[in-house]
């Protein structure tokens, strides 16, 4: 048996969330939209989320999704849009009868006011 610690290289915490999830693929060729894709986490750099439709690495997606912006009042959103590029599939190709793919997304493109509240949503939920 082999004992590696596995070193954390990510340089942003992430966060175990099911937000919410619209993801425009290809956007600059008006391409697919897939509407309530739940995400599996999130962090400042990037996301992971469950797909029904299986999506090739270093795909560009544009993603639209909202935070909770008060631990106490769910109801209080504020919008996340951003830009990435599809980095990881899980499984790696196509495969006939999957009903699931899990698929990581790096941020490439995310305003100020949109990165800021996404930071805030993963530190209360990294302290809590």
């Amino acid at each position: 048996m082999n004992d590696v610690t596995r070193v954390e290289r990510r340089k942003a915490a992430r966060h175990r969330a099911q937000l919410d999830l619209k993801v425009f693929i290809s956007p600059e060729n008006e391409g697919e939209v897939l509407d309530g894709v739940p995400t599996i986490n999130v962090s400042a750099s990037g996301l992971y989320f469950e797909s029904h439709k299986w999506i090739e690495p270093m795909t560009k997606l544009a993603l639209s999704f909202d935070v909770p912006t008060d631990p106490e009042d769910s109801e209080r959103v504020a919008r996340v849009d951003c830009e990435g590029l599809v980095v990881r599939v899980v499984p790696e190709e196509p495969e006939e009868g999957i009903g699931s793919y899990e698929i990581a997304v790096f941020f490439t493109t995310i305003d100020a006011e949109s990165l800021h509240h996404l930071e805030s949503f993963v530190e209360q939920r990294v302290k809590a």
